[in-house]
């Protein structure tokens, strides 16, 4: 066995270097030290030199490393050329689809010869199922052409005019044959290390697609095969995709998924709607039936300690990254991290620093879930802290603190305050009653100290935020300048000036309708209430601008235009926002797009049925609790890992050890 560590070992270090070593044409003794004066010498001759003789030249130079995706199969790990950008001194690295896509996989299937083994769990007709996922992933790449031609000067839609699709699903076909023989011997073992997606992310550097999204589809497709509830669920999502493929009226053939490319569409068509729907719903598929399977072969240490394990490790190579130009590249490549890691240690805007997280509210959020189950598991098996352990939590929370997510600190602070309660009381009534006080006394702090506008100013800035980037002109003034929108006479101007109304979105025109036409002086109505509770949580503006956008009909408010595509949303109603990816930031107003009203509703209903079917154990309801409470706010469930850890908590109930007997007071 150690010998066969070594030589894994040895491997790893392999991969790390050697691509970045060799493929050089040109001796680098001949190329000058990198500086404002020679970067037209590194401009003159791209493609000479490999990455590491470069590094061999410049070991004291600062630069930094830009991918460059679109380059040749013979350009690959060869400097590409420099540039200086805003008095910063540039190079780009060659790249290529087919050999990304082979090293960062043979990387990940090396690290996962390091879970250790469990009883068998046969597989049968791999082939077959490969296969299946090699079919969907024709279709995606198909229907995603225009980000692969972005991304490979080679690709095309056709697979007779490039060997590129065809080498790449060889590939595919070959890692993972690999990894479902690995999978069999280690099937048992795999929930307890999946805190670890979050340090080692998944996402491939020239593909839209996340290296555990297929691997748990291809879980997906063999519990479908085993699993009959699972196949009673398939016939209404079908049902379901088919209303959404019969929505698209207009195509779109092009988004900058940006930090959540590998887990969303960059195009809205039928049939990148059919392949993130089916890759959607098999994944999901697969996580759920790893939990089902495992759930009573998992030792409850090993799981928290993993919680440990990971969010540390996080603080620690987000350090890493943050180091050095080098240091960047290769956590980013090797992690397979959604975009580069911060390169400073610097806050972004002097407040929050997400290391090597796409989003630091989304890693904020796990800081603090890792905290919080460590410290519920050790009450719940009367654990004694080890040095060892205060110090991952320590490092979690200093991590949590220099992401800056308030929320995440706040909620989790408020649950850690009424566990303490229900310990001391042990009395269910006194823990509930102080709960609702001790929530009503936060929020109305919250709401008195966080906002500075006032409760009839408060009600309406989501309307005001909403409209500032809907193309609304020719607005009439009073004497003093004024526009209807500055005096808050919203539905008056969008009722008198019909091309202005044509230009707001339904869903606002809405909100509008709503805020005037409802009593607002007793009950708010359902304007007030969300423009109310978007003020004093800073989302008034990242609301606004979702409501500004967002222009449903009738048909895709109630259903949805498919899971994980935003395209539609984005680009089906113009705003003066175009450029950038601007997100809802709130993963229950990106779910509305996706399944719609009726999606929401029903999900809903079925999670508050398991949170009452599970009232007595406090750990259950405490972590689902504080989910919840962020995802109002953020869109955690448009990352891949946080989405599978939000599946995890929902499906705690299955770890029936974890249970604590409530007294019945």
């Amino acid at each position: 066995m150690m010998l066969k560590n070594k030589i894994i070992y040895l491997c790893l270090i392999f991969i790390l270097i050697f691509p970045w070593l060799f493929n050089s044409e040109a001796s680098y003794e001949n190329f000058p030290t990198l500086t404002e004066n020679t970067i037209s010498y590194y401009q003159a001759n791209i493609c000479e030199i490999s990455f590491g003789q470069f590094i061999k030249i410049n070991s004291g130079v600062d630069f930094k490393i830009i991918l460059d995706t679109a380059s040749d199969l013979e350009c690959f790990g060869r400097i590409n050329g420099a540039d200086l950008r805003n008095e910063e001194i540039v190079i780009y690295l060659g790249t290529n689809i087919n050999l990304d896509f082979l090293i960062q996989s043979i990387f990940w299937l090396l690290i996962f010869f390091f879970i250790p083994k469990s009883e068998k769990y046969n597989i049968k007709n791999k082939n077959i199922y490969i296969f299946l996922i090699i079919f969907f992933i024709y279709i995606h790449l198909m229907s995603e052409s225009n980000f692969y031609e972005f991304y490979s000067k080679s690709f095309t839609n056709r697979i007779d005019e490039s060997y590129t699709i065809f080498s790449l699903l060889l590939s595919i076909f070959i890692i993972f044959r690999i990894f479902l023989e690995m999978l069999e011997s280690r099937f048992y073992n795999l929930l307890p290390i999946f805190p670890f997606i979050f340090l080692l992310v998944g996402t491939y550097n020239s593909l839209n697609l996340n290296f555990y999204l297929l691997c748990f589809a291809l879980i997906g497709i063999i519990a479908l095969k085993e699993e009959k509830y699972l196949r009673i669920l398939l016939i209404p999502f079908l049902l379901w995709l088919f209303l959404w493929t019969n929505f698209i009226n207009l195509e779109f053939a092009y988004f900058d998924v940006d930090k959540i490319k590998g887990f969303s569409s960059s195009s809205y068509s039928q049939n990148s709607t059919v392949f993130w729907s089916l890759i959607y719903f098999l994944s999901l598929s697969g996580f759920i039936n790893l939990i089902k399977s495992s759930f009573e072969k998992i030792d409850l240490n090993t799981l928290k300690n993993s919680f440990l394990y990971a969010g540390s490790s996080i603080v620690i190579f987000s350090f890493i990254a943050s180091s050095s130009s080098i240091g960047n590249f290769l956590t980013y490549y090797y992690l397979g991290l959604n975009k580069t890691a911060s390169k400073t240690f610097s806050s972004v805007a002097g407040n929050a620093w997400r290391g090597i997280s796409s989003s630091a509210e989304s890693i904020g959020e796990f800081y603090m879930i890792v905290i919080l189950f460590t410290i519920f598991i050790n009450y719940h098996l009367k654990n004694k802290y080890n040095f060892k352990e205060i110090s991952f939590i320590l490092i979690c929370f200093f991590g949590l603190y220099r992401s800056n997510n308030f929320s995440a600190f706040l909620s989790g602070s408020v649950f850690l305050f009424i566990f303490i309660i229900f310990i001391i009381s042990k009395s269910k009534k006194m823990t509930i009653s102080i709960t609702l006080l001790f929530g009503m006394l936060a929020s109305s702090i919250l709401i008195f100290n966080l906002s500075v506008y006032s409760i009839e100013e408060a009600s309406r800035k989501l309307i005001k935020e909403g409209l500032e980037i809907s193309f609304v002109e020719n607005l009439s003034t009073n004497e003093r300048g004024e526009t209807p929108i500055d005096e808050n006479r919203f539905l008056e101007f969008i009722n008198s000036q019909e091309e202005n109304r044509n230009n707001v979105s339904s869903s606002l025109i809405y909100l509008i309708e709503s805020y005037h036409y409802s009593s607002r002086n007793n009950l708010p109505n359902l304007t007030s209430l969300i423009s109310s509770i978007a003020t004093p949580v800073n989302r008034s503006e990242k609301w606004g601008i979702f409501f500004g956008k967002y222009d449903p009909n009738l048909k895709t408010f109630l259903f949805g235009t498919g899971v994980n595509n935003l395209s539609n949303y984005y680009f089906s109603h113009e705003t003066k926002i175009s450029d950038g990816l601007v997100l809802p930031h709130s993963s229950v107003l990106s779910y509305l797009v996706f399944v719609g009203l009726f999606g929401l509703t029903s999900f809903s209903m079925y999670y508050i049925y398991l949170l009452i079917l599970n009232r007595n154990n406090f750990i259950y309801l405490f972590l689902n609790a504080f989910v919840v409470i962020n995802l109002l706010k953020n869109d955690s469930l448009l990352y891949l890992n946080s989405f599978l850890l939000f599946v995890f908590i929902v499906n705690f109930y299955k770890f029936e050890t974890y249970i604590a007997e409530v007294d019945n007071e």
